[in-house]
């Protein structure tokens, strides 16, 4: 058999380490980048991007989208659907 030595950086320093923890070591670095590749493929971006200046929440807002107005009108939709079913097999044409 290879006697082989296994070295990883430590702190700056290079450690001795067994085949096990080198493979390990090794298994999930390859895994973060192929997941970092994947995510560039495919345009995704983690929530910490969007945490460029301290304010998360602020900026994962879309100021396109009116939220209550959104939510307004399905209570207007919820309320219409209520007051139709209580009516019941009423005919609302003329």
């Amino acid at each position: 058999m290879e006697n082989r030595k296994y070295y990883l950086y430590v702190r700056g320093k290079l450690v001795e380490i067994t085949e096990e923890v080198y493979k390990a070591y090794w298994k999930i670095t390859e895994q973060e980048k192929y997941l970092i590749k994947k995510d560039w493929k495919h345009n995704v971006i983690p929530f910490s991007a969007l945490d460029y200046d301290g304010h998360f929440v602020d900026n994962i807002i879309d100021e396109r989208i009116d939220l209550e107005k959104i939510v307004e009108f399905k209570m207007q939709i919820e309320e219409l659907n209520m007051q139709h079913s209580q009516v019941g097999g009423h005919n609302f044409t003329t």
